[in-house]
């Protein structure tokens, strides 16, 4: 008897285990090398081909706090230059954080004023420096 929970247990791990991996893995063509315009300030950015910073928080995400600390203070020195778009998880940004294949955050999309995808941090903080180095990248 013991055995056969045993069995059951790992036989469940498993499942879990394949079905976290399967729901998890982006979707099939990403990460995509081109922008997805699939939220009004986002197609505002690439219609006015402006190099765009796209950042995806939640509420309550201790983390996303002291990244909009730093996107606040580096924002005036950059505004001209670079669009952000703030995307705050919500049941109508639902389907852009799928879309875009983000599972964690904060996750931080820099693109070029073309729309290809320069770099991307999925759930990782970026201390000011960093995010400079990454904004004048597409400046």
């Amino acid at each position: 008897m013991l055995r056969r929970v045993l069995i059951l247990m790992m036989v469940l791990v498993l499942v879990l285990a394949a079905g976290m991996i399967h729901y998890t893995l982006p979707k099939s063509g990403f990460p995509n090398t081109k922008v997805i315009a699939d939220h009004p300030e986002i197609i505002e950015a690439l219609e006015e081909k402006r190099p765009l910073m796209i950042y995806f928080s939640s509420i309550g995400c201790p983390t996303c706090l002291m990244q909009d600390r730093v996107i606040s203070s580096v924002y005036p020195n950059y505004e001209t230059h670079v669009k952000f778009v703030y995307i705050l998880l919500s049941s109508s940004t639902e389907k852009v954080f799928q879309d875009w294949s983000v599972i964690k955050v904060p996750t931080l999309i820099f693109a070029d004023k073309e729309g290809n995808i320069v770099s991307r941090f999925d759930g990782r903080y970026l201390d000011e420096g960093s995010l400079r180095s990454e904004l004048e990248r597409v400046k």
